[in-house]
């Protein structure tokens, strides 16, 4: 592994086209970190851990936590009727926005939430 990474290193030097690689490869990195962690807290809720517990450890409180990793969110630019049935359909609720007009339309759902334990 360890010559596969120098022969990387050596690669990003002499070919600009290579750091092109390397922002794919981040991305999708990226995608399955968020992806594995998103799972990891789904199963550490389903075994009874707190939002507290989660917070501490992810260096953030329980109310950061949460909405952040309970929620899944999603904006669309000038979603079409068919479009906005087929949200509905997938669980996907509309956030109005309250104080101003845009063309964006924000949705929200739940992801999976165990219950608490007793």
């Amino acid at each position: 592994m360890g010559a596969a990474c120098e022969e990387g290193r050596k690669r990003l030097d002499n070919d600009p086209d290579a750091h092109l690689l390397m922002v794919a490869a981040s991305s999708v990195a990226a995608r399955e970190s968020s992806r594995l962690l998103r799972q990891s807290i789904t199963g550490a809720r389903s075994a009874g851990h707190s939002w507290e517990t989660l917070g501490r450890l992810l260096g953030i409180s329980r109310q950061a936590a949460q909405p952040r990793y309970m929620w899944e969110h999603r904006r669309l630019w000038w979603p079409s009727r068919r479009r906005q049935r087929l949200m509905e359909e997938q669980g996907w609720e509309r956030i109005v926005p309250s104080d101003f007009d845009t063309p964006w339309a924000y949705y929200k759902r739940r992801l999976n939430e165990p219950a608490e334990r007793a």
